[in-house]
């Protein structure tokens, strides 16, 4: 994955799925939902961003809710009841919540108020990296 100058990527609704070379060393396993590996839930309808596959071969792993990782040892199928799913080969990938630029805001409105709460300094909390953000447009 490092030597690749182009990172593979998957998508699915708002699920981004990002090649990676491994998982952080502090990442814990994360439980199933009725035996499936559940990425994201709709927030409207309840529909799930999901992977039916044994332990054996699939295991979201997570280091915090905004940063989680899928290691693949066999093929598998991402399935949604809204998107075509999508066939992923074996590997590590970083599971990325994609959302439009209004959650974005109103998401560094509440870290902001959490760390003026706690005294730490605006750039200190609302430094995240990791974090993609879609715009959506008029």
């Amino acid at each position: 994955m490092a030597d690749s100058p182009i990172p593979i990527l998957y998508r699915q609704g708002d699920v981004l799925l990002m090649a990676v070379d491994s998982v952080p060393a502090d990442a814990q396993p994360v439980a199933r939902d009725d035996g499936r590996i559940v990425l994201a839930y709709g927030e409207v309808t309840g529909h799930a961003h999901a992977i039916d596959a044994p332990e054996s071969e699939a295991t979201l792993l997570s280091v915090s809710e905004e940063r989680r990782f899928l290691r693949l040892m066999a093929d598998v199928d991402l399935a949604h009841e809204e998107h075509a799913t999508i066939h992923l080969p074996p590997g590590v990938y970083r599971v990325i919540r994609q959302r439009v630029w209004g959650d974005a805001v109103a998401d560094a409105e509440a870290r902001l108020a959490e760390a003026t709460t706690r005294g730490e300094t605006r750039a200190a909390r609302l430094a995240e990296p990791d974090e993609y953000w879609m715009y959506a447009g008029d």
